[in-house]
């Protein structure tokens, strides 16, 4: 079931059977919190499960949801159109295994986009929709991963700025035929 907390931040499910609960709180956008599931688990794999009898309450399942912070820019082709459904996605490169994805979002309608990330430093991607013959880039105009610029994010900060203008994309064509000049499709 999915209930929504009062103005003091309460909440109350009703209507359960017998079971094993996770919990998870899952805050609007606009507030800038990140989502967790109880206690304090950042997926339901981790979530401490809530043992409920038919009949029984059971209180003080809380939380404390952990601020973000916003990663925000513009994406638009080279022309200065707003580029729209591209997705930017955020990258933190301080994890055992290298690259992992942190965040992402999809440009909106004016090419501006929003991206919540917990603190930390993180390369940022532009990746277009592929029949839009835009070429994907990541921050700050670098074609790859290694030499993209790096951006740092405290608490609650929010990072403007993390622009793109993604190239029209090139094309190669031309003609396959077979050794008696036959042309050939499908490859």
């Amino acid at each position: 079931q999915f209930v929504a907390t009062d103005a003091d931040g309460r909440y109350r499910v009703p209507g359960l059977p017998t079971g094993d609960y996770r919990i998870r709180f899952h805050p609007a956008p606009s507030t800038g919190l990140f989502a967790e599931f109880y206690d304090n688990a950042p997926d339901a794999a981790q979530a401490t499960l809530v043992p409920l009898v038919v009949g029984e309450t059971v209180e003080n399942i809380d939380a404390v949801l952990a601020e973000g912070s916003l990663i925000r820019g513009t994406v638009t082709d080279n022309s200065g159109t707003p580029a729209v459904g591209v997705t930017v996605g955020a990258y933190s490169t301080t994890g055992a295994s290298g690259a992992s994805a942190m965040g992402q979002t999809s440009t909106k309608g004016d090419g501006s986009y929003d991206l919540l990330v917990r603190p930390g430093t993180y390369v940022v991607s532009f990746t277009p929709q592929q029949q839009t013959g835009l070429v994907g880039e990541f921050f700050s105009d670098s074609p790859d991963f290694a030499h993209a610029q790096r951006v740092t994010l405290t608490e609650g900060q929010t990072l403007t700025g993390v622009d793109a203008s993604l190239a029209t994309a090139g094309r190669i064509s031309g003609t396959v035929i077979s050794d008696d000049g036959t042309p050939v499709s499908g490859t």
